[in-house]
C-alpha cells in the first residue's frame, strides 16, 4: 500500500452518456455542463469498428464554441474525418493504437495528443502528452468500472506518465480512488446524469480535489 499526495484532477463529462442523444438536446446538455466549468469529452466511433454509434462529428464546431473539448477517437479515422475533427477546434485528441494519420495531423496543429488504452491492453511507455486509461470496454454504455484501473494509474505514474486520465464507469468513489493514485483528469458520464447535474458535479468535483489517499498497487500492470 502506498500513500500518494495528489494535486487533484480536472473533470470532464462524457456526452456519450447524455440521457437524450438528439442533436438539440445534446447541445443543451453540453451547454449546461460547460456552464459548470466541465470539459466536454466527445467519443467519435468509427462506424466500421463495431462498437455502436458515438457523437456526431458534425456537432463538434458547436461543442467547441461552448468550452474546452477533448475528442476520443475509437477506430482508425479516415483522412477526411481527421481534418474535420481538427478544424472543429478541440484542445485534446485521445487516440488508440493504429491512428497514425490522426497522430501526425494533431501534432502539426499543436493539439494535445493523448494515448488511450483499454483495460485489456498493457501500459505503454510515455510517448504522448498524456495517457487515458479506459476502465470499461471502449464504447460500452453499461459496463462497470474495472477496480484494477486504480492500480494501473499508480503503475502509469511509476512508469513516468505525468498526465493521466481515467474514463469509464467513474462515480464519486472511483474518482476519489484514481485521483489518490495519481490521476490528473477524470471523465464521468452515467454518474453525472443520475440526478441533478449541478449537484452531481459538485460531489464528484469534491472527490477530485487535492488530498492524500491510500492506493492498492496490486492491480498495476
Amino acid at each position: 500500500m502506498t500513500r500518494v499526495t495528489t494535486p487533484g484532477a480536472a473533470l470532464a463529462v462524457s456526452l456519450l452518456a447524455a440521457p437524450d442523444p438528439s442533436p438539440r438536446a445534446l447541445l443543451e446538455t453540453a451547454a449546461r455542463a460547460a456552464a459548470l466549468s466541465l470539459r466536454l469529452h466527445v467519443d467519435v466511433i468509427d462506424a466500421a469498428d463495431g462498437r455502436g454509434t458515438g457523437i456526431d462529428p458534425g456537432l463538434l464546431p458547436e461543442l467547441c464554441r461552448l468550452g474546452p473539448v477533448e475528442v476520443h477517437v475509437m477506430g482508425v479515422a479516415p483522412a477526411a474525418l481527421v481534418e474535420a475533427l481538427l478544424d472543429a477546434g478541440p484542445d485534446t485528441l485521445l487516440v488508440h493504437t493504429g491512428s497514425g494519420p490522426l497522430t501526425a495531423a494533431a501534432r502539426d496543429r499543436g493539439v494535445a495528443l493523448w494515448t488511450a488504452v483499454g483495460p485489456d491492453r498493457p501500459l505503454p511507455a510515455p510517448d504522448a502528452d498524456g495517457l487515458l486509461l479506459v476502465a470499461i470496454p471502449p464504447g460500452s454504455r453499461t459496463a462497470r468500472f474495472d477496480p484494477a484501473t486504480v492500480g494501473r494509474v499508480a503503475g502509469a505514474r511509476a512508469a513516468g506518465w505525468t498526465e493521466i486520465g481515467v474514463d469509464g464507469g467513474v462515480g464519486p468513489a472511483e474518482a476519489a480512488a484514481v485521483v489518490a493514485a495519481g490521476a490528473t483528469r477524470v471523465v464521468s458520464g452515467r454518474s453525472l446524469f443520475t440526478g441533478d447535474l449541478a449537484t452531481r458535479v459538485q460531489e464528484l468535483r469534491r472527490r477530485c480535489t487535492p488530498g492524500t489517499g491510500t492506493v492498492d498497487e496490486r492491480g498495476a500492470g
